[in-house]
C-alpha cells in the first residue's frame, strides 16, 4: 500500500506489554506535555493476567477472550502444557494476542491513512517482534521505532530459559526486525556499540537513551548530589527490584557473602529488600534462614513509596553477574539510585557500562573483582575514601528532561 504524503496530525502509536503495570519508559512518554503537544499519542497493549496500575489516557488493552482464558487455564492442570508452549508456540502463548494486536493496528494504519504515523515497540518481551515485522511487511512506509530495553539474545537470564530450537528462531527474527527497522533504541551507548557491530546495521538507524529517573517520584522531589556519610559498622543496606535472576543476578552468591559480614566484620548490619519475598529468599538460597536478624523483605509497594523507603538506608545494593554480556546491561533502577543521595555499593563486572556510570558520578564503591567477600572487606576497609559530593553533571544525565530531549531528537 502507498501511503499519502500529505498528513494532516502526527499519531505516536506505542505499543507494548502490561503484565501487573505499565512499562516505565513508557509511563513518562506518555505524561510527557512536551511530547503530547506535538503527537496525538495511542498507547496500545496486550495483557495476559490484569491491568492494575494503569491510568493513562487514551489506551487499548487486548485480554484473552473467555473461551482462551478457559483452555489456558485447562492446559495449567495437564503435564503436556509445558510440551506444547515449547515445542509449538513462538514466542510464546501469547500468540493469539499478538494475532489480536497486528490486526487492530492494521484497522488504526487503514483509518489514519493520510495522517503521519510512528509505531514504537518496547520490549521485553520480545513476541512484540514478530507484530512489528509483519507490520512493517505490511506497511513499509511506517515510520517504526524498537526501544530495546534488554536485548533479545544478549539477555542470558531470559535467553536460556528457552529450548535450542526456539533460541535459532528467536535469533533470526532479530535479525530481520533489527535490519528493517527505521530506528532502534538501547539503553546504553556500549549494548548500541555492540549490536552495530554484532549484527552489522547501519549506525544511523541506532541511538541509546538511557533509563531515566523523575525528580518528582523522589522523597524529597529533588536530586540529591552529596552521597551520606556512613557509619563503620550497622550499615543499613538496601535493595530494589528481583534478588535472583540467574544469570544475570546471582543473588545467592551476594547473601553468602553478606553472611560472612554479618558473621566477621559488621554483625550489626542488615540487608532490607524491596520486591523480593522473604519466601523466595528462603528457598533460593537455604543457607540464609540463620540471617533472621539481618534480612528484612517486604511486600510489592508502589515505585514512589519504595524509593522512600530507600531513602532511609545507608547503602544501596547493586548486582550484576560476571556473564558474557555484562558490559552491555543498565539496571532500570541505577537512575533512581543515583539520584537518592545514598552511595551505591556496586557488585559488578570489570568492563561494565554499570562500573562505568558508577565512577563517573562518583557515586559509591565497585567491586569488579569475582571474589564478592573480598570485595565485601575491602568495602569495609575503604568506607572513608567514598566521596562524598557526586558529580552533578554526570547524575543529571540520566534525569526525566534529558530523556524526554533525547525522544523529541528521534520522533522529530
Amino acid at each position: 500500500m502507498i501511503m499519502d504524503t500529505m498528513y494532516s496530525k502526527n499519531i505516536l502509536y506505542i505499543l507494548s506489554y502490561s503484565g501487573y503495570g505499565i512499562n516505565y519508559r513508557v509511563k513518562k512518554l506518555m505524561e510527557s506535555s512536551i511530547i503530547n503537544s506535538k503527537y496525538k499519542v495511542k498507547l496500545l497493549f496486550y495483557n495476559d493476567k490484569h491491568t492494575t496500575g494503569i491510568n493513562l489516557r487514551p489506551y487499548r488493552v487486548i485480554h484473552y477472550s473467555l473461551f482462551e482464558r478457559i483452555i489456558h487455564k485447562g492446559l495449567k492442570f495437564i503435564k503436556i502444557k509445558n510440551y506444547i508452549e515449547n515445542r509449538f508456540l513462538f514466542f510464546s502463548y501469547r500468540f493469539t494476542l499478538i494475532n489480536r494486536l497486528f490486526k487492530l493496528m492494521c484497522k488504526e494504519v487503514e483509518k489514519n491513512i493520510r495522517n503521519k504515523m510512528t509505531c514504537l515497540f518496547v520490549c521485553p518481551p520480545h513476541d512484540l517482534l514478530v507484530c512489528a515485522k509483519k507490520l512493517k511487511m505490511k506497511y513499509p512506509n511506517i515510520r517504526m521505532l524498537i526501544d530495546w530495553q534488554d536485548l533479545l539474545s544478549f539477555d542470558e537470564y531470559y535467553f536460556s530459559k528457552h529450548p535450542n530450537w526456539k533460541k535459532e528462531r528467536m535469533i533470526r527474527l532479530e535479525r530481520d526486525v533489527l535490519k528493517f527497522i527505521n530506528m532502534n533504541i538501547f539503553s546504553n551507548y556500549k549494548a548500541e556499540n555492540m549490536m552495530i557491530s554484532q549484527f552489522d546495521i547501519s549506525s544511523y538507524t541506532c541511538t541509546s537513551i538511557v533509563h531515566p529517573f523523575d525528580k518528582e517520584e523522589l522523597p524529597s522531589k529533588e536530586v540529591k548530589y552529596f552521597n551520606k556519610k556512613l557509619p563503620g559498622k550497622g550499615i543499613k543496606y538496601g535493595f530494589l527490584g528481583g534478588l535472583f535472576k540467574e544469570p544475570k543476578v546471582p543473588g545467592d552468591k551476594f547473601l553468602l557473602a553478606l553472611k560472612h559480614v554479618v558473621t566477621n566484620i559488621d554483625t550489626e548490619a542488615t540487608l532490607h529488600i524491596w520486591g523480593t519475598s522473604y519466601r523466595i529468599i528462603e528457598k533460593t538460597c537455604p543457607s540464609s534462614r540463620n540471617m533472621h536478624k539481618n534480612i528484612f523483605a517486604y511486600d510489592f509497594i508502589p515505585h514512589e513509596k519504595a524509593l522512600s523507603e530507600l531513602s532511609h538506608c545507608d547503602v544501596l545494593i547493586l548486582i550484576l553477574g560476571h556473564v558474557p554480556n555484562a558490559n552491555v546491561i543498565m539496571h532500570a533502577k541505577l537512575s533512581h539510585y543515583l539520584a537518592l543521595g545514598l552511595p551505591i555499593l556496586a557488585f559488578v563486572p570489570e568492563n561494565s557500562f554499570v562500573r562505568e556510570v558508577i565512577n563517573r558520578t562518583k557515586k559509591g564503591f565497585v567491586v569488579s573483582d569475582n571474589d564478592w567477600i573480598k570485595g565485601f572487606i575491602d568495602f569495609y576497609n575503604n568506607i572513608e575514601n567514598i566521596s562524598f559530593e557526586a558529580n552533578k553533571k554526570e547524575i543529571d544525565k540520566f534525569g526525566l528532561d534529558r530523556f524526554i530531549s533525547n525522544w523529541m531528537e528521534i520522533l522529530d
